[in-house]
C-alpha cells in the first residue's frame, strides 16, 4: 500500500514548498487526495494545501496502486501492489512511452495479492516521459479490468 506523503508546514520557510510542487505539478494533482480523500481541482490548490502542512495521500485505483522512487538519473522504480484479487488469475501491467512500451504478465497465487517492481527509464529514445501505467486484472468474484495508474511525477523523472 502506498503511503501518504509528508511535505514541508510553511511555503518558502527551511526549504519551501520544493517536495510540495513537485509531487503536484505537471497534472501530479491527480494522483493524491487530501487527508479525507478529497481530490484536488488544480495543481495550485494540491500545492497549498502541502504547504499548509497537509498531508499528501496517494490515489488508489481498484485493488492496484503504485509509488514510485528514484533509483538514479532518468530511472525510475515503480513497485505495484494488488490485493484482493481473484486467486490462481492472470495479472499485467502495461508501462508505455511513446515510442515504446513493457508488459509483464504472470499468474496470481493462492493469495490473491500480489507485489511487482519494475526498474524503467523515465523517458523514451525520443526523450518523452511515459504516457500510461495499466494494471490489467480481476478482482475477486468480479471480471477481467483494465485500471489506469499514475505516472511518475516530475519528482521522480528529473
Amino acid at each position: 500500500m502506498l503511503e501518504a506523503m509528508n511535505l514541508p508546514r510553511r511555503l518558502g520557510s527551511g526549504g519551501g514548498n520544493s517536495s510540495a510542487a513537485a509531487a503536484c505539478r505537471n497534472g501530479g494533482h491527480r494522483n493524491w487526495t487530501d487527508a479525507d480523500g478529497n481530490a484536488f481541482r488544480n495543481e495550485g490548490e494540491c500545492v497549498s494545501y502541502a504547504a499548509r502542512g497537509g498531508v499528501l495521500v496517494p490515489v488508489a485505483t481498484g485493488p492496484f496502486s503504485v509509488s514510485y522512487s528514484s533509483i538514479g538519473s532518468g530511472v525510475f522504480r515503480a513497485v505495484i501492489t494488488g490485493t484482493g484479487l481473484e486467486p490462481s488469475s492472470m495479472v499485467r501491467f502495461s508501462f508505455v512511452w511513446p515510442d515504446r512500451s513493457v508488459i509483464a504478465e504472470f499468474s496470481i497465487d493462492a493469495s490473491g495479492n500480489v507485489t511487482f517492481t519494475q526498474d524503467e527509464q523515465c523517458r523514451d529514445a525520443n526523450g518523452d516521459p511515459m504516457t500510461s501505467l495499466t494494471a490489467t486484472g480481476m478482482p475477486a468474484g468480479g471480471s477481467q479490468t483494465d485500471y489506469p495508474l499514475p505516472v511518475p511525477d516530475a519528482s521522480i523523472c528529473w
